[in-house]
């Protein structure tokens, strides 16, 4: 992914679903000069991995896809974290978070933004990276963004907007 695809999340204050995250060891600010990440006023690169637990909602689920969905928990972010890594970049599914989507749920934005909030509350930066695939649900995948991927950002981004730990990737 080239670094002009990320952009860190920025704007209103960070809605945590109810959690309490005053107390949260977040992760490094991060910014953007000219091509470079920093990351606390640093250069830096994520390390870390991909996350594939939310590339498909409930009803386009199967495969590994299914698998890694019914098996993700808070754990798997904690042992990460004790891996050594800094970062978290959870691919997540356009239809099942597009409003206008008959495979959107608001159950799933729910999920989504547990997984994040957990990642967080661990210090680990994140980066919300959105799929259009048929693995996605998608039945006639196309580039991005398009009007369904700004009507994804128009859900998740009041979530995040004002964490900036958090980065939106441009698929």
């Amino acid at each position: 992914t080239d670094s002009a695809d990320l952009a860190p999340a920025a704007g209103s204050d960070l809605a945590t679903g109810g959690a309490d995250m005053s107390a949260a060891p977040l992760g490094g600010k991060i910014t953007v000069s000219g091509n470079r990440l920093l990351r606390d006023g640093v250069p830096w690169a994520p390390h870390g991995l991909n996350m594939i637990a939310f590339v498909a909602p409930p009803a386009a689920q199967s495969g590994v896809f299914l698998t890694a969905y019914q098996h993700y928990d808070a754990t798997e972010l904690a042992a990460l974290k004790a891996w050594g890594a800094d970062t978290i970049r959870f691919q997540v599914s356009q239809p099942g978070l597009d409003p206008q989507n008959s495979l959107y749920m608001k159950s799933f934005v729910d999920d989504v933004n547990g997984a994040v909030t957990s990642a967080r509350q661990l210090g680990l930066n994140v980066i919300v990276s959105v799929q259009d695939e048929t693995q996605s649900g998608e039945m006639t995948p196309t580039l991005l963004p398009d009007g369904a991927t700004t009507r994804v950002w128009g859900v998740l981004a009041p979530l995040f907007n004002g964490d900036t730990g958090i980065m939106y990737e441009r698929s």
